[in-house]
């Protein structure tokens, strides 16, 4: 009931008319799309977002985004690796806040098997959740993290996840 409908209305229509393959650095995946518009359970304000770093079918890291709207311009990332232990990492195109570092999960163990699962035909993969109110929600599989243009630091950690992907052969 808190909903403007014109504003939305208007907002749906932009979106309709967006290209996102030229606008989004020419990703393939978007090439000749025609738009859609999906409509959703709303889940909450505020959600934060577990992505699953995935090669080969096997993750291997993941993120919690949280926080997007503080005052730091941007959401607090932090990295993991798959048993939960926190890592140094930081995507140099996102803030994140080394003095506050997120709560794991409570459905890790369910996240890293469907991460598997989903991501098993893919040499890279991302596999995003929510967890909300105990219940495990996907939220988005990208096979190009940031279109492709990400990159870390420490810089040591662009060589360690690009050894992790395994091209397949050339047909």
């Amino acid at each position: 009931d808190k909903l403007d409908w014109q504003a939305a209305q208007k907002k749906l229509r932009k979106f309709l008319k967006r290209d996102y393959y030229m606008d989004e650095h020419r990703e393939w995946q978007y090439k000749g799309l025609v738009p859609r518009i999906i409509a959703e359970p709303y889940l909450a304000d505020s959600l934060t977002d577990y992505k699953f770093f995935c090669f080969n079918g096997v993750p291997k890291i993941f993120q919690i985004c949280r926080d997007r709207n503080n005052s730091l311009g941007g959401a607090i990332i932090d990295f993991f690796d798959i048993d939960g232990n926190y890592l140094e990492i930081r995507d140099t195109h996102d803030n994140r806040c080394r003095n506050s570092i997120a709560k794991l999960p409570t459905l890790l163990k369910e996240m890293v098997a469907f991460s598997k699962k989903l991501s098993k035909e893919a040499s890279f993969m991302r596999v995003d959740f929510y967890e909300v109110d105990g219940e495990l929600y996907l939220g988005e599989l990208t096979l190009h993290e940031n279109a492709g243009l990400c990159e870390f630091a420490p810089d040591k950690y662009n060589r360690i996840l690009g050894d992790w992907i395994t091209l397949p052969e050339h047909k």
